[in-house]
């Protein structure tokens, strides 16, 4: 893929942040993903991607952006799944999903906005893993799918960046129980 979007920076006039285009981001990259049966009861997934995002053509007051890579877009992502189906009513699925490094900028204290002085950082890369189960029963002659999901199986703490130059700490482990009635 090769594909360029506006890109939007914020600007202080008569003191208030206005949001305002200013030059492009640049997305270039390859995604291969393969989906299959391994054998009668095993099935795999696996997906990789690498993508360039760079910003270019910025104006003079993001101008110190040009040629870097976009916040909050890793280079390389990739995910890997295998999934055991014993019969029609139990199933098993372990994924692994990698992000790659992931740059940002800092922002000044209290204050979202990207400025010169900003330094370009980068969180590091991480791989986290899910293990879940599903099973299919009745209830009173309804149908139901019962379904258990643990992410991040073994508790890893890793720096997120997400909505451009925001960081966050990693969700801890999460169990994540649901019943699906099909009434």
């Amino acid at each position: 893929f090769d594909i360029e979007q506006a890109s939007n920076i914020s600007v202080n006039r008569d003191g208030k942040n206005y949001l305002v285009q200013d030059g492009k981001i640049s997305h270039k990259g390859v995604e291969l993903s393969y989906n299959g049966k391994l054998a009668k009861k095993w099935n795999a997934m696996i997906g990789l991607a690498y993508m360039d995002a760079k910003y270019k053509n910025m104006g003079a007051a993001a101008a110190y952006k040009n040629g870097q890579r976009e916040s909050g877009q890793g280079k390389w992502s990739a995910s890997a799944a295998i999934e055991y189906k014993a019969d029609e009513n139990f199933s098993a699925i372990a994924r692994a999903t990698y992000t790659g490094s992931t740059p940002f900028y800092t922002v000044n204290y209290n204050s979202s906005t990207v400025t010169a002085s900003s330094k370009h950082l980068n969180a590091p890369a991480y791989t986290v893993v899910d293990l879940g189960v599903t099973y299919n029963t009745k209830i009173n002659k309804v149908p139901v799918k019962l379904s258990a999901m643990c992410y991040n199986l073994f508790n890893k703490d890793y720096w997120v960046v997400a909505r451009g130059d925001q960081v966050y700490l990693s969700t801890p482990r999460t169990f994540f129980l649901s019943a699906e009635f099909k009434l």
